[in-house]
Formats: C-alpha cells, structure tokens, sequence
C-alpha cells in the first residue's frame, strides 16, 4: 500500500508527514498545542483561517475541561467538608473555633 494513500489506520496527510502523537490531557497540553498552532499560522504552515478554527476549537476544549476540573476540585471540596463535619460532630476532634 501507498503511504501517500493512507488506510483505515492512517488519515491521508498532504504533506507527507508521519502524524505526531500528542496528548491534550491538561491545561497545559492545550496551552502548548495552541502556541504550535499559532506559531504555524505565523511561518505559513499553516492557513490563518484553519489555524484561528483549530485554536477556537483547542479554547473549547481548554473551557471544558478547566469546567470538569472545577467541578472535580468542588465535588472533592463537599467530601472533606463531610468528613470534617461528621468527625466534629462525634466529639473525637471539637472544632477549634
């Protein structure tokens, strides 16, 4: 098979270029990705229109996920309050007001 074809496995790339691997797990990740982008559109890699759509879409996904972790940092937040409460009001550990 052609590698310039791609199969079922591999996208038809234009430029003839392994796909590079990256993981979009953190914050970070998505600052990093976005900044390549930029960088991309800034060297004509990249068209500036397809470059402002891949950056809109990473700021989706930097919305979303900033949003999950909050919401992670509540739920955990609302559990060490439980334990606190439940362990104050069994008289073990008074609380120091």
């Amino acid at each position: 098979m052609d590698s310039e074809a791609g199969g079922a496995d591999q996208p038809v790339r234009k430029r003839g270029r392994p796909r590079q691997s990256f993981t979009l797990k953190s914050l970070w990740d998505l600052r990093d990705e976005m900044v390549r982008v930029y960088r991309d559109m800034r060297n004509g890699k990249v068209d500036v229109g397809d470059g402002y759509r891949m950056v809109s879409a990473l700021n989706i996904v930097a919305d979303v996920t900033e949003k999950a972790q909050g919401a992670g940092l509540v739920a955990r937040l609302d559990e060490l309050e439980a334990r606190r409460v439940s362990t104050s009001d069994s008289g073990a550990n008074p609380p120091t007001n």
